[in-house]
């Protein structure tokens, strides 16, 4: 037991190492950063199988490349596929032009879609295009429709874009718009974050009664810590959104699995490692649920 209590100081202290930053409000189950960007798709048809997002972006751009050869090898495109080649009015694909752009194809999506995370958490994609338009691709990246052209501005200097629908029956996409919420902490973001963490904290809780873990009171303790350490960690700013959410998911693991064991002296480590993988993977998918219908949002 001293081994375990060692170890999980040890974490504690690696995984607080990381908090410089402002506390804000973005982690697995809070609302995505503005550089994290979803795209859903309906009736795309049977050959769709890519969405991707076009953007207004000359090659003297700052944010431009000629090749983002990371999403290229994501996706299985070759050098002359017909959406990298593209350039019309102005549009060029963010997935393979936009410089240090990571594009998730198929991420948290029904259909074609997925996640265009851009170079910064705080870089909204509304800083770099005034208006996209959609592309849907076959597997090899023929260009199969193209949407009308949609604005990405918002009404206001408090909101940002962070997804958008298009219906590839209709003509033009819907862009939704959320709240900025970096650098200040407003009444209605932290009480969305309080609710997101309480329903996460009472999916772990419920989890542990199949698994006969009690009491609840010391699940629901130490959820409440960990889910503060990984609201300021990915805050930090040290990993771009999806990897800090895989890297403090890891953290958080460790850490409970630790706690646990000190806490509940009397059940099998093997159970509570169980109970622990099952628990954190439940509370991170209604997180990213959450995040693609843009519930909670503050």
């Amino acid at each position: 037991m001293k081994r375990a209590k060692t170890l999980l100081t040890f974490l504690l202290a690696a995984f607080s190492a990381f908090f410089v930053a402002p506390l804000c409000a973005a982690h697995a189950n809070a609302p995505a950063p503005p550089g994290y960007f979803y795209i859903g798709v309906t009736n795309a048809g049977p050959h769709v199988k890519y969405a991707d997002v076009l953007i207004k972006m000359s090659k003297s751009s700052e944010s431009y490349t000629d090749w983002n050869s990371a999403n290229a090898s994501v996706y299985g495109f070759s050098r002359s596929a017909p959406i990298i080649a593209y350039d019309q009015d102005g549009y060029r694909s963010v997935s393979f032009h936009g410089k240090n752009v990571r594009s998730i194809p198929n991420a948290a999506a029904s259909g074609p879609g997925g996640i265009v995370e851009l170079g910064g958490a705080d870089t909204p994609i509304s800083s770099i295009t005034d208006s996209i338009r959609i592309a849907l691709l076959d597997g090899n990246g023929n260009i199969l429709k193209i949407s009308d052209a949609v604005s990405v501005m918002p009404a206001d200097g408090g909101t940002f874009p962070c997804k958008v629908e298009y219906d590839a029956g209709g003509a033009a996409p819907t862009v939704s718009f959320t709240n900025f919420y970096h650098g200040s902490f407003p009444t209605a973001s932290l009480l969305a974050f309080l609710i997101r963490m309480a329903i996460s904290i009472s999916i772990e809780a419920l989890i542990a009664v199949p698994f006969k873990i009690r009491p609840l009171r010391k699940i629901v303790a130490v959820n409440a810590i960990t889910q503060i350490l990984l609201f300021v960690f990915i805050e930090s700013g040290q990993l771009n959104y999806t990897s800090a959410v895989i890297v403090g998911e890891i953290f958080v693991f460790a850490i409970e699995f630790l706690a646990y064991i000190l806490s509940f002296k009397r059940i099998s480590k093997a159970r509570i490692a169980l109970y622990t993988a099952v628990a954190n993977a439940a509370s991170l998918a209604a997180g990213l649920i959450f995040n693609h219908f843009h519930l909670l949002a503050g």
